[in-house]
């Protein structure tokens, strides 16, 4: 089982009954403009690649939504609240997740202090 299998119910779950409240979360970050995100069914019918292309920082790609990725970023409430069925296939696909935190926490916020 992929992990987008777990990953996408996560944001069926939060727009359909957090979104207001998440918005509110993400405000300190940067606010979530809910009309922006993709519907649940577009999303359901991302396939794996689309699914990262939507949420990995890059500008530069066309399927990038900053939108997608904020509320992504405040919908770990309704992962946490999955328990082991989360937590398990985090950790069963901790390789590439763990790769792409990496490889964001690196060039995205650490590189830039010391260039």
């Amino acid at each position: 089982m992929g992990f987008i299998t777990i990953i996408t119910p996560i944001t069926g779950i939060c727009f359909e009954k957090h979104s207001l409240q998440l918005q509110a979360a993400a405000s300190h970050l940067r606010p979530v403009t809910i009309a922006e995100i993709p519907s649940v069914g577009t999303v359901n019918s991302w396939s794996s690649e689309d699914f990262v292309a939507a949420l990995n920082h890059d500008a530069a790609c066309s399927q990038y939504n900053l939108q997608f990725r904020q509320f992504i970023h405040v919908s770990f409430k309704v992962a946490a609240a999955m328990g082991p069925r989360y937590s398990d296939a985090l950790k069963e696909h901790r390789g590439i997740v763990g790769r792409r935190v990496r490889e964001n926490l690196l060039k995205k916020h650490i590189e830039p202090l010391f260039c």
